[in-house]
C-alpha cells in the first residue's frame, strides 16, 4: 500500500481519513447514493464526514470483519 500511496501523490492520513467513503459505499450501495456531494459547497472531508456518520453499528461490524479478512476493497489495482 505504501507504494501505491507513493506513486499516486496520496499520503497515508488523506486515505484515513476519506476511507469512509469507500466503506459506505461497499458495505449500503444504497444509503451512500442517496448522499448528495455537493463540491460548490461541501469538501472531501466534509462528505466523508457525513459517509461516517451514516455507517451503523452492523455495517461498522462488516466493514471491520471485511477488513481482517482483507476483502474490504473489489478490486486490486496493479501498476
Amino acid at each position: 500500500m505504501t507504494e501505491a500511496f507513493r506513486i499516486n501523490g496520496v499520503d497515508r492520513g488523506t486515505i484515513k481519513m476519506t476511507a469512509p467513503i469507500a466503506e459506505l459505499q461497499i458495505v449500503d450501495p444504497d444509503l451512500f447514493n442517496s448522499l448528495k456531494f455537493n463540491p460548490p459547497s461541501d469538501t472531501l472531508l466534509s462528505f466523508a464526514k457525513k459517509c461516517a456518520s451514516h455507517i451503523r453499528p452492523e455495517k461498522r461490524i462488516i466493514i471491520e470483519d471485511m477488513k481482517s479478512r482483507g476483502k474490504l476493497l473489489p478490486l486490486l489495482m496493479k501498476y
